[in-house]
């Protein structure tokens, strides 16, 4: 994650590549709207997804070091519930520095980026040092109990285990109302819910702000921001769309002609009720690429492009 993720989430820190999960774990990442065309790309499963497709980052997700240490300029003093979006694990201790971003889910960060430190930088697991960085905490490898104010970060708060336990409670739940079934919740049912939740957990100072709904993408994802406390809805497509797309490649992916696939599938989407939206082969497939692998969303024209790659064998 979203994740996309790339991460909406993670404003302070940078914005995610538009690749994903189908249903079952999209990728929280959710990304500023600037252009007037935003093109989602998707892994497609092999097998059709059991759960609605909710925005979580995809933990251990490579970020770019420049984007993450770009924002990290700055030490203004943190409180323990502004820095519980996410844990970014460095390879290094520079803000330069390769970096894994995973979910927040009240446990110790060091301990976190033990966990992740094999994505990083070996087996062998070095001192590490947790700081406070915008919306989340940067975890560095470094004997030196000072490396937070060198970096110019703050010390993790020491409150820290408590707030990210109560946001993740908060987050899982909300995400869980989300995702029980592959139902599309429009922005108005998504408000309520996000409220009923929040209030319940206790975030009552959090707001609820949506983003710009559409016949083509009606259903609302999740975004959080906790520097802000805002719970964000994202329109995307209606999880029936892609649950049908999935379903009719599975059997086809890595067979026929493109042509054939292309046509099977569009096929589908007109027996699913989305006979408005249109299947196209972007790259043949290959002797290298032999199987369909992903497929590019584009909502303002219900445009789905298909993408080629290999299938791994479990």
């Amino acid at each position: 994650m979203d994740d996309t993720e790339l991460i909406a989430e993670l404003k302070a820190l940078a914005p995610v590549p538009p690749e994903r999960d189908l249903p079952g774990g999209r990728v929280p990442q959710i990304q500023e709207r600037v252009t007037n065309e935003i093109v989602r790309t998707e892994e497609i499963p092999k097998a059709p997804p059991s759960r609605r497709r909710t925005r979580r980052w995809v933990a251990f997700a490579l970020v770019p070091a420049a984007l993450i240490g770009a924002a990290a300029t700055y030490a203004a003093t943190r409180s323990a519930d502004e820095v519980v979006n996410g844990i970014g694990c460095y390879a290094a201790p520079r803000l330069d520095a390769d970096t894994s971003v995973v979910e927040a889910d009240g446990r110790d960060p060091v301990t976190v980026c033990a966990e992740a430190w094999p994505n990083l930088g070996g087996p062998s697991v070095p001192p590490l040092v947790a700081c406070a960085m915008g919306q989340v905490v940067a975890v560095f490898p470094s004997d030196d109990p000072g490396i937070c104010q060198h970096l110019g970060l703050d010390p993790l708060p020491a409150d820290y285990k408590e707030a990210a336990g109560k946001f993740a409670s908060m987050r899982d739940d909300l995400i869980s109302r989300f995702a029980s079934d592959d139902r599309c919740v429009t922005e108005t049912e998504g408000r309520q819910i996000a409220r009923d939740v929040l209030d319940e957990h206790g975030f009552i100072d959090w707001s609820i702000h949506g983003g710009t709904f559409s016949d083509a993408e009606p259903c609302a994802e999740l975004w959080f921001d906790s520097d802000k406390k805002i719970v964000g809805l994202v329109p995307t497509t209606d999880p029936a769309l892609g649950a049908a797309l999935s379903k009719a490649l599975d059997p086809i992916r890595c067979s026929g002609t493109d042509q054939d696939v292309q046509a099977a599938l569009q096929q589908a989407l007109d027996e699913s009720g989305f006979s408005d939206w249109r299947v196209e082969v972007g790259s043949p497939r290959t002797s290298d690429e032999p199987c369909f692998v992903s497929a590019g969303y584009y909502a303002t024209i219900r445009q789905i492009v298909l993408g080629p790659g290999n299938v791994e064998e479990p």
